[in-house]
């Protein structure tokens, strides 16, 4: 029985340092093959004639806090008027669909060309909704931005110069912060959403290989949503399986990293897990869908097998929770009765994370433009970030089991309040219907196994697994903390 836990640590090892090395991986591409293709941007003082029609697409649902908001960023874009249609797509159930009517009443009166789209149903959610609307466009582009977002007034003044080239089919930016300095795990969030860019979409733009729109802040050539097969629902990421099935067509896909729309964080737990789950599970329902078709198509050998390493990272949590579970039951066994290479293991599982602190290292580089300090958003930040892999993977290994089930869901969105100052409150506002769910009852479990297992080993000098296992603490630790605190809080309204 024990080498069947051996086995089974050892294969959650090699998929925990793979997935590092692809990582790793994408920060050498980027760095040693800048990309050197940008365009330059429209001036906007100097608006040439024949600028083509742009649609504007803002999917809404019971947005009540920031729906204003981005009604006014959006009309407020710069852009002949004559050139500009606004889609407000509002599925609201509640008196946000009021504050869109008034605001879209507001800025026809206006003269602007502005337009409410609401359905009765919800029918496939943001999918549907983009879908639905999308024969009523009558730009040749269509922008889009979710109602947390705020993008500056030349956004479309510079990115639109990327669709010279004609097999651009969609142009994505990089998300920022509104409310990074709000809470600590604002800050971790941002961390891991900064990594993504700064790392991710940047090194695989840098390679040639496949990257994924991400559903907002950025553009779309219409000819390539239809020629790809439109928006489609049968997965929760319906960004990332358009990216997919347009680049399986010949699209590329143009990330612009210096371009930066704002938006604001999720900064409770609750709605934290909500986008995680959506995240995690849709895009394992993405590899099961395009997986075939990717291995299919025309692409290189090295872009699939880094477009099967981008699909599977949605699964990199399942590897973790086991991983972390089995070491203690190794560790409960005691050495002695270990194979005598056990800790070849365990130190190789630490030298993985030379290629996670490598990744780290470069999200902070690349956003420093931002303001971020190395002391206070690296050195002291990323251990937290560490730990909070350790402590969303129970929940993200559900979402990730329910994807490869096949478990179908309902898209829920994640709730945002207006969140700019570290003085506003969203406690006491609507969307927080918050309660322990089994989930909580889990990670406390969880809690306790790894606070008894990081007393064990070093009650019995048994170091191996003593930073694993600190970190896992950490994380299960947080992840209990902050469920309960929000949970109280809620309660008191």
């Amino acid at each position: 029985m024990l080498q069947l836990f051996w086995a089974m640590y050892v294969a959650s090892f090699m998929g925990i340092l793979a997935f590092s090395l692809m990582e790793l991986q994408l920060v050498v591409v980027g760095w040693i093959r800048k990309n050197n293709t940008q365009l330059p941007a429209l001036l906007t003082d100097t608006l040439p004639s024949d600028l083509p029609n742009v649609t504007v697409q803002l999917p809404i649902f019971n947005e009540q806090y920031v729906a204003a908001r981005i009604i006014d960023a959006v009309v407020a874009l710069q852009y002949p008027r004559q050139c500009l249609q606004i889609q407000v797509l509002d599925d609201s159930t509640d008196q946000t669909l009021l504050i869109s009517q008034q605001k879209v009443a507001h800025y026809q009166a206006l003269g602007y060309n502005i337009v409410l789209l609401h359905r009765h149903h919800r029918t496939a959610y943001k999918a549907g909704a983009l879908q639905a609307a999308l024969p009523l466009a009558t730009g040749s582009f269509v922008a889009l931005f979710d109602a947390d977002f705020v993008p500056s007034p030349n956004f479309l003044l510079h990115t639109l110069p990327y669709f010279d080239q004609a097999k651009v089919g969609a142009v994505q930016t990089r998300w920022g912060h509104l409310n990074r300095t709000y809470s600590l795990l604002t800050r971790i969030q941002a961390f891991f959403i900064d990594t993504h860019f700064a790392v991710e979409q940047s090194g695989r733009t840098a390679g040639n290989f496949c990257l994924n729109f991400n559903g907002t802040a950025g553009i779309w050539r219409k000819t390539t949503i239809t020629d790809a097969g439109g928006w489609q629902a049968d997965t929760l990421t319906e960004d990332l399986d358009l990216s997919y099935r347009a680049q399986l067509k010949g699209w590329t896909i143009a990330f612009v990293e210096h371009i930066i729309c704002p938006a604001e964080l999720p900064a409770d737990m609750r709605a934290f897990k909500l986008q995680q789950h959506r995240w995690i599970k849709g895009g394992v329902e993405t590899l099961k869908k395009m997986l075939p078709q990717i291995w299919q198509g025309k692409l290189s050998i090295v872009q699939k097998i880094n477009a099967t390493a981008h699909l599977l990272s949605s699964s990199i949590y399942i590897a973790i929770l086991l991983n972390a579970i089995v070491s203690g039951v190794l560790l409960f066994a005691h050495a002695a009765a270990l194979p005598p290479y056990v800790a070849q293991y365990a130190y190789l599982y630490t030298l993985s994370n030379v290629a996670l602190l490598s990744i780290g290292f470069t999200t902070w580089y690349k956003s420093r433009q931002v303001g971020q300090s190395f002391w206070a958003d690296w050195v002291w930040l990323f251990p937290f970030c560490l730990a909070i892999s350790f402590g969303m993977s129970a929940h993200n290994t559900w979402a990730a089991w329910q994807g490869y089930r096949g478990q179908k869901s309902a898209f829920e969105r994640t709730p945002k309040f207006n969140l700019v100052q570290t003085a506003d409150n969203w406690q006491q506002k609507h969307y927080t219907h918050y309660r322990l769910g089994i989930m909580w009852w889990i990670e406390l479990a969880l809690l306790g196994y790894f606070v008894t297992a990081l007393g064990y080993a070093w009650h019995t000098k048994q170091y191996v697994f003593v930073i694993q296992h600190a970190l896992a603490t950490l994380g299960f630790g947080m992840m209990v903390y902050y469920g309960w605190l929000h949970y109280w809080q809620t309660r008191q309204k």
